[in-house]
């Protein structure tokens, strides 16, 4: 259904707890669906491999806005994964891996592509393991990026916890 969808803009699947059988479903249909424009995976089980799976069909998908993978256990190889599609991705304006189990090495992958990116202008990777030098090195490399949670500059929201979870938005719908 979502590979076909076209009126489907936004997807939350919060709380679904999909795990990699999910993740492998959904990154089928992120490869050819060109119309959703926000997928919200928060505690869906997610681990580096799913990350990876999702960020390779997003490389090519030139739709997606906003990926939210808050309270997964991704780690530095899903960081990573995260990072090279960043590089290519050209769409993807907001990314949000909050409370997971990313540490300074996953933050250098990210450091390196925030170098590259030029689309991206929301990244919330609060609550990792990612320590305090690390962090400043986020901030230094996110010049035009608004920095969310720990790195938050002053005056943004997080707008992502004023959305209702399990919600389907289609065009036309409010």
């Amino acid at each position: 259904m979502l590979a076909t969808n076209k009126t489907l803009i936004e997807l939350n699947l919060r709380d679904s707890h999909m795990g990699s059988k999910g993740a492998k479903y959904i990154s089928a249909a992120l490869r050819v669906n060109r119309h959703l424009e926000i997928l919200i995976l928060i505690n869906s089980r997610l681990k580096d491999e799913d990350a990876n799976r999702i960020c390779e069909a997003l490389k090519t998908n030139a739709k997606l806005k906003e990926l939210n993978l808050f309270f997964n256990y991704i780690g530095n190889e899903g960081a990573k994964a995260a990072a090279e599609m960043l590089k290519v991705n050209k769409t993807l304006t907001r990314l949000y891996m909050k409370d997971n189990d990313i540490e300074d090495k996953g933050a250098d992958y990210i450091i390196e592509a925030l170098r590259i990116n030029k689309t991206l202008k929301n990244l919330s990777l609060k609550k990792n393991r990612i320590e305090a030098q690390k962090k400043e090195e986020l901030k230094d490399a996110a010049q035009d990026i608004d920095l969310i949670g720990e790195y938050e500059k002053e005056g943004n929201q997080d707008r992502v916890n004023e959305r209702l979870y399990c919600s389907i938005t289609t065009v036309g719908s409010s």
